[in-house]
């Protein structure tokens, strides 16, 4: 939804979400539903910006796999992981080396990142409300 309500307009981009499989009692299409239907509340005048909304094995999906890869990576760090005693080396090699590699290292900060909305990525930190 955040990339459809920076996108609006009567002409901008249609989306395929491909979120990773899980079981569910709900039908795959009122996801779909629910997300057409919300961001039609916000006034935007695209006919079903989302067009194609349909559960992937991230095994089999390449894409899948280095999302989860990166959000592995920024999590491991902004959880705070990466800096407790008797963390694994290996899982912060490999968090250094994705985070230089993608350029997110030089946003990361003490306690979370800044916006980066610049450049080849474009990054955004949301911030939850507590219940």
């Amino acid at each position: 939804m955040t990339v459809a309500r920076r996108n609006r307009g009567s002409i901008g981009p249609l989306f395929h979400i491909y979120p990773d499989y899980r079981t569910t009692t709900e039908p795959i299409n009122k996801l779909k539903d629910m997300l057409n239907n919300g961001i039609r509340r916000e006034h935007d005048k695209r006919l079903f910006p989302f067009r194609r909304v349909q559960f992937r094995l991230s095994h089999e999906v390449q894409a899948l796999q280095v999302s989860d890869i990166l959000i592995g990576a920024l999590a491991y760090r902004l959880n705070r992981s990466f800096d407790k005693p008797n963390a694994n080396r290996d899982k912060k090699l490999l968090c250094d080396y994705v985070l230089k590699i993608t350029g997110f290292d030089k946003v990361i900060r003490e306690k979370g990142f800044r916006e980066k909305t610049w450049g080849q990525h474009q990054l955004w930190f949301r911030f939850h409300k507590e219940n």
